[in-house]
């Protein structure tokens, strides 16, 4: 008998587990999307769904959520409450610092409550930041003592636009970088930048200001120009980051270092079939703008050269470069044959008869 009886409760305590295992599994969260990879220095977002099954839920907190490497939830789910049977498509941003590396765990703790009913798990693998940068960010400026931004890119030569550039493209960026302390200065502030390579983690090309000192409360606007004069340089699936930073040393402080980092995400595009024009001279005089600014004495023999870049991702055959004027009949200068990410440098020469005195336009196209 006494054996029946501790049966019984064996059995009594096993469907008490059971239901027990029931209730807490309820409420559910199910991963929807989320990136495999983030690039030091950015957010990500992920999306979620969450279902409750039996019970209602009235009191849902989120604030458990973690993620390592100083990662942190910028923005969590709001939603209160859920009802038996509903689900809820949510979503989260997590901002991953510059000084990041490896494989981030983060986690989406959900209790009812101080109940803990369920937890999603995202591993985040990171893509570092440059060396210069990481080290930056990790002396950090605890004080706030000055801001660092981009306020400004503009492609003014070429085919680009904003934060997508094209090979040859020539460039300006603007910066500031403010001095919040109103009593005292930024001494020896160096700002460095360039363009970073993140599939490959080297420099396109990496520059250095003379330093200076940030007077208390005051500001400066620096801006950098460049141009992207060589495509061999560049992969169309490759990704590439603008940085720039910030270290100087904060007087109020004994001089101790500070230093502020940001950057901007840039895509370099690659048409399969582009070929341009670059280097364009006359008389061995390169044109800044469209204006040679010369003067050329009309029966006089000038000569044309230029520099013909395929880079696009296909070779390109029988590109033709023609020469229009008004006054001028079509000439065909070459017809080339052009592998990809290769140039070639196309060599006329033009006489100029039956030309007036005055501007003489011309029209170079490539076909």
């Amino acid at each position: 008998m006494k054996t029946k009886i501790l049966g019984l409760m064996c059995l009594s305590i096993l469907v008490l587990v059971l239901a027990m295992g029931v209730v807490s599994s309820t409420l559910t969260l199910d991963s929807l999307t989320s990136p495999s990879s983030v690039v030091a220095g950015n957010s990500v977002t992920v999306n979620f769904n969450l279902s409750a099954t039996v019970n209602n839920y009235t009191a849902l907190n989120w604030s458990g959520s973690s993620a390592d490497m100083g990662s942190t939830w910028t923005t969590l789910p709001t939603l209160p409450s859920i009802n038996m049977g509903e689900n809820s498509i949510l979503s989260a941003t997590l901002f991953v610092p510059l000084t990041a590396t490896g494989t981030i765990t983060a986690v989406i703790d959900l209790q009812n409550g101080t109940t803990p009913e369920a937890q999603l798990t995202f591993p985040i693998t990171v893509i570092p930041a440059p060396t210069e940068v990481s080290d930056c960010a990790s002396i950090g400026d605890a004080n706030d003592l000055m801001e660092l931004e981009i306020e400004d890119i503009t492609v003014i030569r070429g085919f680009g636009d904003d934060n997508e550039w094209l090979p040859l493209d020539e460039i300006e960026i603007e910066v500031r970088v403010e001095n919040n302390n109103r009593d005292y200065k930024i001494e020896d502030l160096a700002i460095s930048w360039g363009l970073y390579n993140l599939d490959t983690g080297n420099w396109v090309f990496d520059e250095e200001e003379s330093d200076f000192n940030l007077k208390d409360g005051d500001e400066r606007d620096l801006i950098f120009t460049f141009k992207l004069d060589d495509p061999d340089e560049f992969e169309d699936d490759d990704t590439y980051a603008f940085y720039v930073w910030a270290e100087g040393e904060d007087e109020e402080n004994n001089n101790a270092p500070v230093c502020r980092a940001v950057s901007e995400a840039i895509e370099i595009e690659m048409e399969s079939d582009f070929v341009v024009l670059d280097n364009f001279q006359i008389e061995g005089t390169e044109l800044d703008d469209i204006t040679y600014p010369n003067t050329l004495s009309c029966g006089t023999t000038v000569h044309l050269t230029a520099d013909i870049w395929n880079i696009g991702e296909d070779e390109q055959e029988e590109v033709s470069l023609w020469i229009y004027n008004k006054r001028l009949r079509k000439k065909i200068l070459k017809i080339f044959i052009i592998n990809k990410a290769a140039k070639d440098r196309a060599i006329s020469l033009i006489r100029l008869l039956n030309f007036r005195p005055g501007i003489a336009k011309l029209r170079i196209n490539k076909r």
